[in-house]
């Protein structure tokens, strides 16, 4: 559920503003409103600076070290500049390990020689060629060749002029000989062993950059708060959102401090949405935060119903009881080795390794080995009308596709009724409600060709009718006129109607993807055992075939899931319960501290 929000109006002494700003912060109970002006840059830039030190950290080292915002920044700084310092670096040995193999060719040489030639008057110069153009230099000029280059011979030339063919190719004169580049490339490598070690060092402890980060963090909230201070005759305000289970705090926060609160409702296309959920719906979480979006505050919120529907399109999709298995033995395994790790992720993904399973092993699917269900165990759990070895299964698990479209968009237009205040909304939403129940029927003619009930046909012609009538009543008119606007608005209604059925046809997905997730393991199976078992070379390419091919299963059906699993909730789903994902999170103004694993309080 989402929980009820308060408009909340904190008053004090002008004079006192700054304290009601830190005393609010501390107890961290209100929205504030979003400022009309940025805060200084240079609180975005260390915070840019504290995050990019911060990436270097290994995650899965435990945050230790002192708690000092300054040492921070200057271990900070100090990371940032070994960072630059070593990528310069690094790039200097690349240059200079090209150079020295383009030198090798020349052998030994003395740059000090060359000089002492040009002080003389005679300049060193170097061709590149074809052998035939070798007739264009002089032969009374003093040159020798030295090597050949992309089928190219290499000319050094001794002459009193700086250039004297300048229509030849000519190659540049190197500035250092090979091992001259030997000794600079390993001065590069000391400097860069020694800042890695320094850098090794400073990435050790990262509590001093957390805490600085921290310090910045409220800094800037502190600033922003500042700029949406209220003043009118001696006194200030700071006006935001409060949930209501909250709100004896922040009024416990008024009386110590001698202010006033003012309580009123809150806008709803204003408020921001705290959702407050039970141990299952929870499990939804880290999926709308991976995709970054919130209910509005008016709008529903069912995590616990989108959650059911996920495991059900999830384990659908991917389809094998045996790919069920490895990703429930990794999730397990990933939870002992892993640290930090959310806390909804490990029981979410263990709830959909289950429903995998449960949902392969009613189907017959072991890695795609038919000869599995030989053991009798396997044999016995399969529901043969479901089974996806049984030919005349294909019927059946799409009208269970279909089954699933019509209670999911159902359930969405029945919640729809229950929330609506208007009985003209209601009998709008019942329309559509009886319009989906009967395209249901609609689609099990069209796909499966089977005969279309007596009553499917007067349904629709009700469903509509029902929309016609009610969908634009109210908003202060008659029925009268509520009814032309129905007329006028029928024909898009009529376009919303055909694509209602785009949307219950689509959920055929489930069933068009978990079959490509069959034939995909069966083809991977036959490829591997068409090696043979006759030597072990043909053991280890089967083995090798197995093991690559069905890991590219397991990753192309979790990016069937992100696609299609994802999309009939946040879409088809969502769109049918006129929920829009329009919400912003519910941000308290508060001092943010050190609440990472190992670390105090401040």
């Amino acid at each position: 559920m989402i929980e009820t929000m308060k408009r909340v109006s904190l008053v004090f002494p002008a004079k006192h503003k700054e304290r009601a700003l830190r005393q609010l912060q501390e107890v961290g109970l209100m929205h504030l409103d979003q400022p009309q002006e940025l805060p200084r840059q240079d609180w975005a830039l260390g915070l840019s600076q504290a995050t990019r030190a911060l990436a270097l950290f290994d995650p899965e080292l435990p945050v230790k070290g002192p708690w000092y915002p300054k040492e921070g920044k200057a271990r900070m700084l100090r990371i940032l500049q070994l960072e630059k310092r070593l990528l310069v670096t690094r790039q200097k040995i690349q240059l200079n390990q090209r150079e020295a193999e383009a030198v090798l060719p020349f052998g030994g040489f003395s740059l000090e020689s060359i000089a002492a030639l040009k002080e003389a008057g005679w300049g060193l110069s170097l061709y590149r060629l074809r052998e035939k153009d070798l007739a264009l230099i002089d032969q009374e000029e003093y040159w020798f060749p030295l090597f050949e280059e992309n089928h190219q011979k290499v000319i050094a030339l001794f002459s009193p002029a700086q250039n004297p063919y300048p229509n030849i190719n000519r190659r540049r004169l190197p500035h250092h000989n090979w091992e001259e580049l030997q000794t600079i490339i390993a001065e590069e490598k000391a400097r860069e062993t020694k800042m890695r070690r320094e850098l090794d060092h400073l990435l050790t402890e990262s509590a001093p950059i957390l805490a600085y980060k921290r310090e910045l963090e409220n800094n800037q909230n502190f600033e922003k708060a500042q700029l949406i201070l209220g003043a009118a005759e001696g006194l200030g305000y700071i006006r935001g959102y409060c949930p209501i289970s909250l709100l004896p705090g922040l009024e416990a926060l008024a009386k110590r401090g001698n202010y006033a609160l003012l309580e009123e409702e809150a806008d709803p296309s204003l408020a921001p949405t705290k959702l407050k959920q039970n141990r299952f719906s929870e499990l939804f979480r880290p999926i709308l935060n991976f995709i970054g979006v919130l209910p509005g505050y008016s709008e529903p919120e069912g995590g616990g119903v989108f959650m059911v529907f996920f495991a059900v399109f999830f384990a659908m999709l991917v389809g094998d009881a045996g790919y069920g298995l490895v990703m429930l033995f990794g999730t397990l395994a990933y939870k002992g080795l892993a640290k930090n790790t959310p806390a909804q992720i490990v029981p979410l993904f263990i709830l959909l390794a289950l429903t995998t399973t449960a949902w392969g092993a009613v189907t017959g699917l072991w890695f795609g080995v038919k000869e599995a269900l030989a053991i009798q165990v396997l044999a016995a759990m399969v529901i043969p009308e479901l089974s996806a070895w049984a030919a005349d299964s294909t019927g059946l698990v799409i009208r269970l596709c279909f089954l699933i479209g019509l209670g999911q968009l159902g359930l969405a237009h029945l919640w729809q009724m229950v929330r609506l205040q208007s009985w003209y909304a209601k009998g709008a939403e019942l329309g559509w409600f009886l319009l989906v129940f009967a395209l249901y029927y609609l689609a099990l003619y069209f796909v499966l060709g089977e005969a279309m009930p007596h009553f499917v046909m007067p349904l629709i012609e009700l469903s509509l009718a029902l929309v016609l009538i009610f969908s634009e009543q109210g908003q202060g008119r008659s029925f009268i006129k509520g009814l032309g606007w129905g007329l006028a608005q029928f024909p898009v209604n009529l376009l919303n109607a055909i694509s209602n059925f785009s949307d219950l046809v689509s959920y055929i997905r489930l069933f068009a993807v978990g079959l490509a997730t069959q034939q995909m393991a069966v083809t991977f199976n036959g490829l591997a055992l068409s090696l043979g078992t006759e030597s072990i070379w043909a053991w280890a390419g089967m083995i090798l075939i197995l093991l690559l091919g069905h890991s590219v299963n397991i990753m192309l059906a979790a990016i069937a899931v992100m696609v299609h699993a994802i999309r009939l909730n946040f879409l088809e789903f969502s769109k049918h319960l006129g929920l829009q994902w329009t919400g912003q999170a519910y941000a308290p103004f508060k001092m943010l501290q050190g609440h990472f694993r190992g670390l105090p309080g401040r």
